[in-house]
């Protein structure tokens, strides 16, 4: 917070650049699990990831762009937890016939 951004902004696009780092070349740890069990060459299995990596960076330019796509869901978490605090205040009943 103090840096000037929020946390889970940074953990989102974190863990989405992690993703793309198993799919790319210089990892590509996915990429040569699947070589293992299609025996072919990883030229072809990068051609086929190549979509995937695609719509990856494109996920993660709108993550940047927009960091308020990561916080939507916690924000929804945050007002529905404080809509059920709020509802399980409870009253103590008037008693009608003294009118207190």
């Amino acid at each position: 917070m103090k840096l000037g951004f929020d946390p889970i902004c940074f953990r989102t696009q974190a863990t989405r650049m992690g993703e793309i780092g198993c799919i790319i070349s210089s990892v590509g740890i996915n990429v040569f699990a699947i070589q293992g069990v299609k025996k072919t060459l990883h030229i072809h299995r990068f051609s086929e990831v190549t979509p995937f990596f695609v719509a990856n960076m494109f996920n993660l330019v709108l993550l940047v762009s927009v960091p308020q796509i990561s916080l939507l869901l916690p924000g929804m978490m945050k007002y529905r937890q404080e809509r059920a605090n709020h509802k399980s205040v409870h009253f103590a009943p008037v008693d009608r016939e003294s009118g207190s």
